[in-house]
This record gives structure tokens, C-alpha cells and sequence, in this order.
């Protein structure tokens, strides 16, 4: 395969270009060890319902095949499960998981490169800066998102494999089966199809393998979409960006600027405006580019992948646009989204360096010029990362604590640090401690200890109480003396009287728990009041 030099690129040592490559793979995966969440969040509460049929072990097809929104998450399921019974839900496994997943997207896109170029790989600096970008955090720091992050897996390893042309036939089946593979990950998976067809039709592959391609294609299109609901997302259908065309160009707009203006610290329509201006340049630099990469994909093959993927990143773009739109443009601000512009960046790059042996002199300001800005995008997401990998990090603080004592914290705590529909909570907390899974793994995990009705009301109308409560709970937990003293009855409203009362003890002592609960005077009396009017209730009885 005819390879290329840059002369554009400095002229400096390898293992110093190695460095400056595994930099920001090191960087990633510190990332998610130092900000990624312990706790389920969000989207991760649907893969708990999935352990707890597994568990029970009545674990259906239809339970892996069904909708999650516009997606069929069959092989992601299927992955979820095989970590999670490996590492007690760590979700953090799922991180990880998801880490390798672009550190193997990024050795396909090098392993493309270099069969193109050569060894030299000074021009894959950016690509690791772009693919292992902090801009994408929801992404990097939700486990859930591996499903995605398996999709463009498979969909840069099957670009690497058509490059191997028609006449491997062992590479073409690969690439059948990655597609396959990400056909039943995501929605977006389908999009590999049409992406890859670009290679069989400019590169050398046969009428019959062309063929192949096609109907597989259409093959797993019929299986995903049959009894397909297209109201799955709870809001407007997910064809509705089709019908508001404005409404679908607003959000497409926002979505893409997503890369560069982060909604940190802004609001208000200066920062949509912005960001729709950052989409806008976006979309005016991508699709030319991706026009000038199809067009000259047919006599150079080194076009062939920046056309790929700019096919990829826009198909991505316009569904969930067409998707999403009737959630209206904050929708769109979610940070996972910013994948898709970074996909749009790096087909830009690599049609630049294209272009540049094309013509160094007439594309050199252009490419300096895009090599500035992806310079302040990577810059501002990291400075974007690190602050919401901290907001993330004192989030699940919180949360463990919340989820160890689901049944007595308030809804409203539910929904902020756990789950937005705290109704689905209870059950689904209950197979995590059933199973000894997530935070309930670790024999040190406490609850709260048992309390009365009275009690958890309280607690639900004045969440600082509960406080007061958990500290109480911990200390009982860690002293022996305390447990032989009061053991646990099978009365909870007794049982809290009298643990309660030794917390709130006046007079002298030199008991340094005693002392440590001090500061919570004011909650520990809150706490005998309610337990005293329990206690004098006709209508509540031991």
C-alpha cells in the first residue's frame, strides 16, 4: 500500500512522539479512576433491573432485546452482566471497560494511518488529543455509555478491516462482524453500514462481497426495527425533528457546538448563541470537507477513511437531532453528545493532511489554522473536565450514602444523586443489597439502623436530621460495647428510643463518640421529639 511523508510535521525524536501520543491515554484512564462514580446513576439503574432477573435467575431474550429509548442494547446487555457478576456492579469495571474500548478505537485509527503513511506518527498527536478528549465526560464517567463506546469500536475496527481490500477475505467477514455486533449495541450502530459502503464502492471489492454487504445490512435494519416503538424516549416521538425542521436545526446546532462551549459557568441565550455559532462553523467546515473526501476517495484511497467517518459523525448528528429535537436545544447540552463533533474533527483533520500533499502551499493556513483550534478546544475540555469530574466525584459521596439508606432518605435525594424517577429506586436498591452488590459489597457498608415510621417521616421532610441519624448508625455499628448494650429488638420504635437516648445523654463523659455527637444537639432532640409524640399516639403501638 503506497505510503506518504509530511514534510508539515517537525522532524523530532519517536519515543518522544510516543509520549506525547500515550499522554493523554494515561491521562484518561486517571480520569476515570480519580472522578468515575461508585454508585449507579441515571441510565445505570436499567442494567440493575437486568442483574436482578439474572440473579433470580429467570433472565429472558426479551428482557436483553428490549428498547432502551430508540436503542436495542442486546450485546452491551449481555456484556453488563457478564462485569457486573464479576465485580459486584462496580460501575467503575464499566468505566474502565469503556476506556479500553477507545484505547482499541485509537490503535484501529493508528493501524490505518501508519498502513497509509508509515512509521512516522507525529500526525497521530492530535488524533489521541481529539479521541481521548475530557469534553465527553458523561461518556468517560457514566458506565452505562459503554454501549456507545463499543459502537465506535466496532466501527473504527471495521474501517481498519475493509482497508485490508476485498482480497482478504478473512478482514471483510471481520468487518461483517463488527458491524454486526454494533447493529445490536445502539441505534447508531447501524449507521457502520452505511459508512463502510464508501470502502466497497471506491475500493477493490467484488460484485458478490458488495452484495453481502448490502443484505446483511439490510438484514439486521429488518430484525432492529421489527416491533420497534418509536415513542420509547417518554416525550415527543423520535421522529418529530422531521415534522420541526427549525426546531431540528436549532438543536443539530447546539448539539455540535457542544466541543467547544461548555455550559459551566454560562447560561442565558449569549451561550446558546454561542454555541450554535461554534455548531454552525462546524457544520460549514464538515460537510465541505467530507464532500472533498468523497470526491476524491474513487483515484485516492487515503480519503477513504476521513469519508468514512465524516459519513459516521453526520448520520450520528441527524438522527439524534431528528431523535431528540422535540426535547428542545437544553436537551442537547448533555455532554455526551460532544462525540459527535469530535468525530467531525477528526475527519476534518485527516482530509486536511489529505490535502496538504495535495497541495502544501495552498492548504498550510487552513490546516495551522485547525491545528490552533482543536489547540483551545483541548484546553478548554480539560479545564471543562476537571471541574465536572469534581462535581462528579462530591455527587457520589453523597450518593453512597443515599443508596445505603434508600429506605428511609427522601425522594427528592433520590432523584438528585441516584435516579430522576425515585419511585423505580426501592426496588431496584433492594436487588443491589439482596445480592450484595455495588456499595452493599463491602461488609463495612452500613445502613441506618432501624427506625420508625415517625422517624423516616421526619427524615423525609427534614433531610439534615437523617444526618444525625447515619452518624448514630455508624458509630453502633463499629462499637461492640454499644451493641451488647442495646441490641437490636424486634420493636424498631423501641429500639431507637433507647440507642437514641444514649446518644443525647447530658453531663460529663469520656465517651469520644459521645462528645463527637455534641454539634447535633439540636437534631438528636428534634429525634426524641418525634420519637416521644410517636410513643404517646394512641394509633401507633410497639
Amino acid at each position: 500500500m503506497r505510503q506518504r511523508t509530511f514534510s508539515f510535521f517537525p522532524q523530532l525524536p519517536f519515543v518522544l512522539a510516543l509520549i506525547l501520543i500515550f499522554f493523554p491515554i494515561a491521562f484518561y484512564f486517571y480520569f476515570i479512576s480519580a472522578y468515575g462514580l461508585k454508585t449507579p446513576f441515571f441510565d445505570d439503574w436499567e442494567i440493575v433491573s437486568l442483574m436482578g432477573h439474572f440473579y433470580a435467575g429467570n433472565l429472558k431474550f426479551a428482557h436483553l432485546w428490549a428498547q432502551h429509548n430508540e436503542n436495542r442494547m442486546l450485546i452491551p446487555n449481555l456484556i453488563f452482566i457478564a462485569l457486573y457478576r464479576l465485580t459486584a456492579f462496580n460501575v467503575k469495571a464499566a468505566m474502565m471497560s469503556s476506556g479500553i474500548l477507545v484505547t482499541l478505537s485509537f490503535f484501529s485509527l493508528s493501524i490505518i494511518f501508519i498502513r497509509r503513511h508509515g512509521p512516522r506518527i507525529w500526525p497521530l498527536i492530535p488524533l489521541a488529543y481529539l479521541l481521548f478528549n475530557l469534553s465527553d465526560t458523561e461518556n468517560i464517567l457514566w458506565g452505562f455509555q459503554m454501549a456507545w463506546q463499543l459502537v465506535f469500536f466496532c466501527f473504527l475496527g471495521a474501517i481498519a478491516c475493509l482497508e485490508e481490500s476485498g482480497k482478504n477475505q478473512m478482514a471483510f467477514a471481520a468487518a461483517i462482524l463488527l458491524a454486526i455486533l454494533a447493529s445490536f449495541s445502539s441505534l447508531q450502530g447501524l449507521f457502520i453500514w452505511p459508512a463502510g459502503f464508501i470502502y466497497l464502492l471506491f475500493n477493490d471489492f467484488s460484485p458478490r462481497q458488495k452484495k453481502i454487504w448490502i443484505l446483511t445490512a439490510l438484514i439486521c435494519g429488518i430484525i432492529y426495527f421489527t416491533g420497534f416503538n418509536f415513542h420509547s424516549t417518554g416525550g415527543p416521538t423520535i421522529l418529530y425533528g422531521l415534522s420541526h425542521p427549525l426546531n431540528f436545526l436549532e438543536y443539530l446546532l447546539t448539539f455540535l457546538g457542544g466541543i467547544l462551549v461548555f455550559p459551566l459557568k454560562h447560561n442565558g441565550k449569549n451561550f446558546f448563541a454561542a454555541r450554535d455559532f461554534v455548531g454552525l462553523s462546524l457544520l460549514i467546515a464538515g460537510v465541505p470537507s467530507l464532500f472533498q473526501a468523497l470526491t476524491r476517495s474513487k483515484k485516492d484511497k487515503a480519503f477513504l477513511a476521513p469519508a468514512a467517518i465524516g459519513i459516521f459523525a453526520l448520520l450520528f448528528c441527524l438522527a439524534a437531532s431528528i431523535g431528540r429535537a422535540g426535547f428542545g436545544p437544553g436537551q442537547a447540552l448533555s455532554p455526551r453528545y460532544a462525540i459527535c463533533g469530535l468525530f467531525f474533527l477528526i475527519s476534518i483533520y485527516l482530509t486536511l493532511l489529505e490535502m496538504m500533499k495535495v497541495d502544501e502551499k495552498k492548504f498550510a493556513l487552513p490546516f495551522r489554522a485547525f491545528l490552533f483550534i482543536c489547540l483551545i478546544q483541548i484546553i478548554a475540555s480539560l479545564d471543562w473536565g476537571l471541574s465536572t469530574g469534581k462535581n462528579y466525584l462530591s455527587r457520589d459521596t453523597i450518593g453512597q450514602e443515599v443508596l445505603m439508606n434508600y429506605r428511609v432518605v427522601s425522594p427528592a435525594l433520590i432523584a438528585t444523586y441516584l435516579y430522576p424517577y425515585p419511585q423505580k429506586i426501592p426496588a431496584r436498591a433492594f436487588i443491589l443489597e439482596k445480592y450484595r452488590l455495588n456499595v452493599f459489597s463491602n461488609w463495612k457498608a452500613h445502613t441506618l439502623l432501624p427506625a420508625p415510621e415517625s422517624l423516616k417521616r421526619l427524615f423525609q421532610k427534614r433531610p439534615t436530621d437523617w444526618l444525625i441519624w447515619k452518624l448514630i448508625s455508624t458509630i453502633y455499628l463499629y462499637r461492640p460495647d454499644l451493641q451488647k448494650k442495646y441490641p437490636p429488638i424486634p420493636s424498631d420504635k423501641k429500639f431507637a428510643r433507647e440507642i437514641s437516648s444514649w446518644a443525647s445523654r447530658r453531663g460529663t463523659t469520656d465517651d469520644p463518640d459521645r462528645i463527637l455527637l455534641i454539634p447535633w444537639k439540636d437534631q438528636i432532640l428534634q429525634i426524641n421529639l418525634a420519637i416521644k409524640r410517636d410513643r404517646d399516639s394512641p394509633h401507633l403501638l410497639d
